[in-house]
Formats: C-alpha cells, sequence, structure tokens
C-alpha cells in the first residue's frame, strides 16, 4: 500500500507525469501511539496517527470531522496549487531562483471524515500566540476580548463606529496590547544559528509572497491566524483552509486586504526580505501564472467550476442531476468571469518585458498591494477574529 500524498496534484516533481509506483514509499507499518490534542484553529479535538514507509520517513496525518463541501474545497485548492507549481517549473525566472510550492494532502475517508498531511514542527500563528501569552502567564485570548468589548462599547455609545474610532482603538492595541516581535521571538528560540535564521526568513518569505500571491488572485477568505500554518524549522507555508470568498453576485472580489502581512509576519521577514526576496518572487510567480494563462485556462475554469457548483450546493443541495446541471448552466458566465479576474490579477503583477527598468508598473501594483496589507486605515476595519495588530 502506497503513502497518501506522493501524486499529483499534492506532489509535482518531474518524474511524477505518470505513476511510477516503484519510486513511491510503501507503508511499513503504523506507529503504536496516537496523539490527541486540538487543531490549529482549536475548535475540535482531533487524533494525529503516524505511518513509517519504506523510505525510512515517518507520515504523520491528522483524522478530522468535517463537512464534505470543505473537503472538496481542499481538493480544488490543492489543484489550484499544483497549478501554481507546474508553472513555476516552468517559467524561466521562478526556475532559476528554485521557487515552487506545494499543497497540502487531503484525503477523504468517509462523508464527514478525512485525514490532512501534517508534520511534527508545523505550527499556527494562532499556537504561537497562545504559547507566547502562557509563557508569560497572560490569557491568549485578552487581546481580541478586550477589542471585541471596546468595540461594542462604541458601537452602543455612538450608534457605529467610524472609521477614526476604529483607528484609534486598533493603535491602541497595537502600543499596548500586542507586541509585534511575538512571532520572531518564537523562531529565533527555535533556531540554533543565526545561518539557519537566516535559512528560515528567507524561505519563509518565498513561501509567503507565493502564498499570497494566490490568496490575491483567487480573494481567499480572510486570513485568519488559525489559518496561518508554515514549519518553524523550514520555513514552508501550508495552505491550511483556503477558501475562496464570493461576493453576493457569485464572484471572487470585495476583499479590501489582499493577503495577511500583520505587525509580526512584517516583523519576522523585515525590510531586507521583504524588498530583496517576497516582493521579487512575488512577481516571478504572477509572471509564471501569466505566461501559461492560456495553457491553463481550461484547467482553471474547471476548478472555478467546481468550487463554486460546491460553494452553491453546501447552501442549498439540489434535490437531482437535472437541476444540478441547469445550476450549472447559470453559473458558466460568473466562471469565466471568476477565471478573467483571476487571470487579470495575475497579469497586473506580472513584469512585462517592454517595460523599462525604472518604470516598472508590476513592482508598483505589488508594491501597492503590500503597502494596503499593511496600512492600519485598512486593517482597523477587519473583523476582529482577523486580529489585525498581530
Amino acid at each position: 500500500m502506497e503513502i497518501f500524498g506522493q501524486y499529483a496534484p499534492y506532489c509535482a516533481n518531474h518524474f511524477h507525469s505518470k505513476p511510477k509506483p516503484e519510486l513511491t514509499a510503501k507503508l511499513v507499518r503504523f506507529e503504536s501511539s496516537i496523539e490527541i490534542k486540538k487543531t490549529y484553529d482549536e475548535q475540535q479535538l482531533v487524533r494525529w496517527i503516524t505511518m513509517c514507509g519504506s523510505d525510512g520517513i515517518n507520515y504523520r496525518f491528522m483524522l478530522q470531522f468535517n463537512g464534505s463541501y470543505f473537503t472538496r474545497a481542499d481538493e480544488h485548492c490543492a489543484q489550484a496549487h499544483f497549478l501554481l507549481d507546474k508553472a513555476l517549473r516552468k517559467g524561466i525566472m521562478s526556475s532559476r531562483k528554485h521557487l515552487s510550492f506545494r499543497p497540502n494532502t487531503v484525503v477523504p475517508i468517509a462523508q464527514r471524515l478525512r485525514m490532512i498531511a501534517d508534520h511534527k514542527n508545523n505550527m499556527s500563528l494562532k499556537e504561537i500566540l497562545v504559547d507566547f501569552s502562557l509563557s508569560a502567564g497572560k490569557d491568549p485570548c485578552e487581546a481580541q476580548s478586550f477589542y471585541t468589548e471596546k468595540l461594542s462599547k462604541i458601537e452602543t455609545s455612538e450608534g457605529s463606529a467610524t472609521g477614526e474610532l476604529k483607528l484609534k482603538l486598533y493603535l491602541e492595541m497595537c502600543e499596548t496590547r500586542v507586541m509585534p516581535t511575538i512571532l520572531q521571538h518564537q523562531i529565533f528560540a527555535s533556531a540554533g544559528s543565526a545561518e539557519s535564521i537566516y535559512f528560515f526568513r528567507k524561505n519563509f518569505s518565498c513561501q509567503l509572497a507565493l502564498a499570497s500571491l494566490m490568496q490575491h488572485a483567487m480573494n481567499s477568505n480572510e486570513v485568519i491566524p488559525s489559518r496561518v500554518v508554515f514549519n518553524v524549522q523550514t520555513g514552508q507555508v501550508i495552505p491550511f483552509d483556503f477558501r475562496l470568498s464570493y461576493n453576493n453576485q457569485g464572484l471572487l472580489d470585495g476583499n479590501s486586504i489582499p493577503f495577511r502581512m500583520t505587525r509580526n509576519i512584517s516583523t519576522l521577514i523585515g525590510t531586507s526580505m521583504r524588498e530583496g526576496v517576497f516582493i521579487p518572487t512575488f512577481t516571478c510567480g504572477a509572471e509564471a501564472m501569466s505566461k501559461v494563462k492560456d495553457d491553463f485556462r481550461p484547467a482553471l475554469c474547471l476548478i472555478l467550476r467546481d468550487d463554486i457548483v460546491s460553494w452553491y450546493c453546501s447552501k442549498s443541495p439540489p434535490r437531482s442531476d437535472v437541476k444540478n446541471q441547469e445550476l450549472e448552466r447559470q453559473l458558466g458566465e460568473r466562471i469565466l468571469k471568476n477565471v478573467s479576474i483571476c487571470q487579470k490579477r495575475f497579469s497586473d503583477c506580472s513584469p512585462d518585458d517592454s517595460q523599462n527598468s525604472g518604470d516598472n508598473l508590476a513592482d508598483a501594483q505589488v508594491r501597492e498591494l503590500l503597502s494596503t496589507a499593511i496600512s492600519p486605515e485598512i486593517l482597523c476595519h477587519a473583523t476582529p477574529v482577523f486580529q489585525a495588530w498581530l
């Protein structure tokens, strides 16, 4: 029996163009112990199992109960990130930079049970906040509770919180409640040397740029702290709970925050990595996707078609196959519009060969997105669960 996650879309190596069972790891045995703890969002207790492979590597999986729509959404997410990784391997500049982005393995077991690949060094931003707060003798939910309480008081007295009052409250949170170096302290403490810190920051900046590109292009839901998952040793960013956000018309439009670049993340990567790694990687990824947009358009249409149909069916499931086909026909125009929106966002962030280096419109576009993502005037309007001050 082969271990899960060794074929496309979860693995995209050059020798995986077709199945080659002789090169894949086989299941030797299961670990005798099963770990039970809460998930990254700390909403439910789940079990972790470990498979020992024939290649000497232990593969860790999380058994999670969830709705069928979320499992299908994770499969669509894996397919979209597989396209990104395939485009990166075809692009000239991205190949020179050795850029890659691997989707996370999600395996449906039953209608409401699935397995998700995991690693013992994977942590979410929320877990890091909880560990830091407990080590300091503080309540991890204190900052969010304080913000929610203050915001409700303002809305009760004023009728509705204006932008000026929200900005004032946000700045108060940043100055008095949450430090901008929580994530940095955690990473520096786990790293053994200065070389390890540099390696982590560089790889994390690359991975974060590619994840941010997909969040912006495909209009993902609010990336709350529990969805920011990465390996604290290698810096690999895990696309955990990547969900597309549709407006009332079923289009991928409406998010004011293009991607998550809050204070702790920005402090960790620093100005040098942001200018020298994050922005070039962002534009390289956009260029790679833009160069193959005609070849990948049919695949992108299928991915977005399956996702929006699953999204509609999760709200009001059709009662027959005929109604399901009718729903697909009704959504045909919106699917094409969503594909055009995604491809336009890739093209806007892609450098044009005809542009002069002194007037790079793609660089200006990425810098504008970055300034929007870190702007206090924009972040103060985010929901409390987003925890923009973190």
